[in-house]
């Protein structure tokens, strides 16, 4: 943004990402997605994680069947790994 110095304008999208991510990673709260990892469900919300990620925009918005499912199961990766990749993403 031109308007704003580009130290408050940092410090506003920080602040901004550190709301959204307290808000919304990994809770239930307006979710439309889980992911099963070895067990363990994770909520995630696909607006945000199409928003972040092609691929992922992709697997959602295409004729995939993760597109037509609310439960996705991930294989290959522990837990704290794929938190850790969603936790990027928000």
């Amino acid at each position: 943004n031109d308007y704003l110095n580009p130290s408050y304008a940092t410090f506003l999208n920080d602040q901004s990402g550190a709301m959204s991510k307290s808000l919304f990673f990994n809770k239930k709260l307006l979710s439309d997605v889980s992911f099963q990892v070895q067990g363990q469900v994770v909520q995630a919300h696909k607006a945000v994680l199409a928003a972040r990620c092609k691929v992922i925009a992709t697997m959602f918005s295409s004729g995939f069947v993760e597109s037509k499912n609310r439960v996705i199961d991930i294989g290959d990766t522990t837990p704290d790994c794929f938190l850790a990749f969603l936790e990027f993403l928000y």
